[in-house]
């Protein structure tokens, strides 16, 4: 379920990458921003695949698994390439940039979940799920052993969330 965002050659990643200035963070493993890819062994993997690259067809040729680091670790790149089609991205990392509270500082052992998106033609299909399973038993298992979890998630009220969407051109997307 995991591929390395920052280092992939993807066009998707690229403009994101440069856009939040996040791949020094991504190399110390203060940041860990993941692709979200479909399963070899899910039954549905070629429909769904052929559901998100319908939707976006510029995301149709696959990337190549060019992942260096992990959690600011080096990994080995798979020869040959392992390539994918990503559907989504993930974080996990040590604290929310966007948590600030002094009351009641982030405690230690504690991670954080960001920047969670699944493909819209694919949301509802169990991916997201499948996608947090994956994330909570990574943050929890060693070497982090994780205490606490903490998740960004979207605020039914979110003051101007017609007009964003509208600007982009999207559907308003159902907040449950």
């Amino acid at each position: 379920m995991w591929n390395d965002f920052w280092n992939s050659g993807s066009h998707a990643a690229g403009t994101q990458r440069q856009w939040k200035g996040w791949r020094s963070k991504q190399k110390s493993g203060a940041f860990n921003l993941q692709w979200i890819v479909i399963s070899e062994t899910d039954p549905e993997r070629v429909a769904k695949l052929l559901k998100h690259t319908s939707a976006y067809p510029s995301e149709i040729t696959p990337i190549p698994d060019t992942a260096l680091s992990y959690g600011g670790k080096t990994c080995t790149i798979s020869s040959p390439h392992h390539f994918f089609i990503p559907v989504g991205h993930i974080c996990l990392g040590p604290v929310s940039a966007h948590y600030d509270d002094v009351k009641e500082p982030f405690p230690e052992g504690s991670y954080w979940i960001s920047n969670f998106y699944v493909s819209r033609a694919l949301q509802s299909t169990g991916l997201g799920r499948a996608a947090m399973d994956t994330v909570e038993s990574i943050a929890t298992s060693e070497p982090l052993n994780a205490t606490v979890l903490g998740f960004n998630a979207i605020n039914k009220i979110d003051i101007g969330r017609e007009e964003k969407y509208e600007a982009l051109g999207l559907p308003i997307p159902p907040v449950s």
